[in-house]
């Protein structure tokens, strides 16, 4: 079994308003192993969350557009300060709509109105 890596990704702007869709907080690539085994951790701060902050992964196709996941564990609801994951496995029934991951990948974040999420830290775990 191959060692599992952590990266800590570079945000675009990691703070996001209220009222924004499909902004994004972070890019990254997909390899051959994380395609099947994924999680992204996102450390937010200063939340405030009156209608719902949603993170959710989104994929292409080369030279194609971002298209949302399919399986529910593709998207987590922020709901005040901490860490929220967003985990898919082959192992996972549910998850394989969405495997293997194609490789550009990102994070995107929805907001309602006087909704507010700083993004401190947004880590990629892969094998």
């Amino acid at each position: 079994m191959a060692a599992i890596n952590v990266r800590d990704l570079r945000r675009p702007n990691p703070v996001v308003g209220a009222s924004v869709t499909n902004q994004v907080v972070a890019e990254f690539s997909s390899d051959f192993e994380s395609a099947l085994h994924f999680r992204a951790d996102l450390v937010c701060s200063s939340v405030t969350s009156t209608t719902g902050i949603t993170a959710k992964l989104q994929h292409r196709a080369l030279g194609g557009s971002y298209a949302d996941l399919g399986s529910a564990n593709a998207s987590v609801s922020i709901t005040g300060n901490g860490t929220f994951s967003i985990t898919l496995l082959v192992e996972r029934t549910a998850d394989l709509v969405d495997l293997p991951l194609r490789q550009a990948c990102r994070i995107v974040v929805t907001t309602g109105a006087g909704d507010a999420v700083t993004f401190d830290k947004v880590s990629v775990q892969q094998r």
